[in-house]
């Protein structure tokens, strides 16, 4: 290099304005360029970390052991690789959520690939997933036992935008009782009897409210009727249409 180009080279470095790729391997030193083959050395030790040694579970299983580590046979589940072969595939509600709460708030270890892309196909496929852990959060999701029932109206019940009746309907929808659906009074009565615990619909006098199958006319046109069921006469009732649009 002659020596104006050496100049120009060593101003750049200066100001810290490395512009080529292999500037960022020469730094000054006495007013020379020194070439830093350590650096090179380290990049491509980085490489093989990334790309090689942690590319697949079984490599770095294999390079801890060649340096004398006891690697426990543990396995461990990555659903997400699971749902990108088969969005259908049978995963937990469970499973899911734990691994994108691990996602979202750690530095996951043994995932390989995108994190974000990761999420965003969880968020993608599960949409439930998201809506719970930034409604309820980790903790609460966990106290419920990862039931989806519970949580979908728990959910219902946080939403500020909806009013208490759109939230009845929506919870009972979610249990089954809806338009066309015919069921026993009694189970009726427990299926509401739940929603409003839920929901905490309250009396007047701070209890919560007692259900009773013909609340269910408040919010739909029903039918009550004793058909036969196992050659014994039930009080069933039909729902046979809303009363009014709920979203």
């Amino acid at each position: 290099m002659d020596n104006e180009s050496r100049a120009t080279t060593i101003r750049l470095i200066e100001k810290n304005n490395k512009a080529g790729l292999n500037e960022i391997y020469v730094h000054k030193q006495y007013d020379l360029l020194c070439f830093d083959e350590n650096l090179i050395k380290l990049d491509m030790v980085n490489f093989k970390i990334t790309h090689h040694l942690y590319s697949t579970r079984v490599t770095l299983k294999d390079e801890y052991h060649k340096y004398g580590f006891t690697v426990l046979d543990e396995e461990v589940r990555i659903y997400t690789d699971q749902l990108v072969a088969n969005p259908s595939a049978r995963i937990s509600f469970k499973q899911l959520f734990d691994e994108y709460a691990i996602l979202k708030t750690e530095t996951p270890l043994f995932y390989i690939g995108n994190i974000s892309e990761r999420i965003g196909l969880i968020e993608q496929e599960k949409p439930l997933i998201k809506e719970a852990f930034e409604v309820l959060g980790v903790e609460k999701v966990k106290g419920m036992n990862y039931n989806v029932s519970n949580i979908k109206r728990e959910i219902i019940k946080n939403d500020l935008c909806l009013s208490t009746d759109s939230k009845i309907v929506h919870c009972l929808a979610d249990a089954g009782l809806k338009k066309g659906i015919t069921k026993s009074a009694n189970e009726c009565k427990t299926i509401l009897q739940n929603v409003y615990t839920t929901l905490e619909i309250k009396e007047a006098y701070g209890k919560i409210k007692k259900a009773k199958a013909t609340d269910l006319s408040s919010w739909f046109e029903i039918k009550r009727h004793s058909p036969k069921i196992d050659k014994k006469t039930t009080d069933c009732i039909t729902i046979i249409r809303d009363k009014m649009i709920f979203e």
